[in-house]
């Protein structure tokens, strides 16, 4: 995983941010940069850049790991020629109606060169939206694996404290590890609710669908596979909230240990949170206990959800 050094570098040194690399070279906005950034899914020179505001040189390789691509290919440009007596922004008078509601499929354009009916560009069909699903758990198993590494470099981070001379130094290391942790064990928590939230609406859709199916046999054959891949994802949002629950108390325990030695940094208060620490080292086994099921379910589920499909080691030969 890339850190790159971020302000503190003077910008005379060529270097510029990667989210305007990435705008600059038409790959996806600024804001979509950072979104992706955020969640591991911006790659430099191959490597995942995980920090806000990084900087590379414009010679370096900037690219967007599958899961970004993915969002991206799902994202439409709509051209709207605005009439007068509408607004582009939210009125907050009421006076005029806004632009967005003009954005209807009765007024999209269709090509006359093209016989036959066209596609509603709003429309999410079964393979996108197979892409899609497939893509939020790759997304959600890079930032397991993340969480799981920085839970391993806390509890070093807390071990180490008194092991020097620089109490406060030692202190401050393990404090930052901390507090990027706790934005991911927050991460966590957003992710098991929108696993949940996007489950009900994926069968949901999926169903509607079947219904459209005429033949018994190909109706139950999608009933049955779509109540698969819908027992799947509720044991994915178990897993999930499992681990949530597991970092909450291990973030808990981290969290009464800054507390205290933030008021007692002396060879006393590091002696007297030992146990603490103790204690932390086994929830945070168990905080990875639960990141190996949810990582074994996320993979099983990708792989059940793939459109692609991987050669049998008799057809490599």
């Amino acid at each position: 995983m890339i850190r790159v050094d971020m302000n503190e570098s003077p910008p005379s040194d060529g270097r510029v941010r990667i989210s305007k690399l990435l705008a600059e070279r038409g790959i996806c906005s600024r804001r979509e940069a950072d979104l992706y950034i955020e969640q591991g899914l911006v790659l430099l020179d191959g490597q995942p850049v995980t920090e806000l505001g990084s900087r590379a040189h414009p010679s370096q390789t900037v690219s967007l790991a599958e899961g970004a691509k993915l969002q991206q290919a799902q994202r439409i440009t709509v051209i709207l020629n605005k009439p007068i007596g509408h607004v582009s922004h939210a009125d907050d008078d009421g006076h005029y109606p806004p632009a967005v509601r003009l954005i209807t499929p009765d007024r999209q354009w269709t090509d006359p060169r093209v016989a036959g009916p066209q596609p509603v560009a709003s429309k999410t069909t079964g393979p996108k939206r197979i892409d899609t699903a497939t893509a939020s758990m790759e997304e959600t198993r890079a930032m397991v694996a993340r969480g799981s590494g920085e839970v391993s470099m806390t509890v070093s981070a807390a071990e180490a404290i008194g092991e020097t001379a620089d109490l406060k130094a030692s202190f401050e290391a393990f404090s930052k590890h901390l507090s990027t942790l706790d934005k991911t064990a927050e991460d966590v928590r957003g992710r098991w609710a929108s696993l949940t939230k996007k489950a009900q609406s994926y069968t949901d859709a999926w169903q509607k669908e079947s219904e459209t199916i005429k033949g018994d046999a190909a109706r139950a054959a999608a009933d049955s596979r779509r109540d698969a891949f819908s027992a799947r994802i509720k044991a994915i949002g178990v897993a999930m909230g499992e681990l949530k629950d597991s970092y909450e108390t291990f973030t808990s325990d981290m969290s009464d240990i800054r507390v205290l030695l933030a008021n007692d940094l002396t060879a006393d208060g590091i002696k007297s949170a030992k146990p603490l620490i103790a204690k932390a080292k086994k929830d945070a086994d168990a905080v990875q206990a639960k990141a190996d099921v949810a990582t074994r379910l996320l993979d099983e589920a990708s792989a059940s959800a793939a459109t692609k499909l991987v050669p049998a080691a008799s057809d490599k030969k």
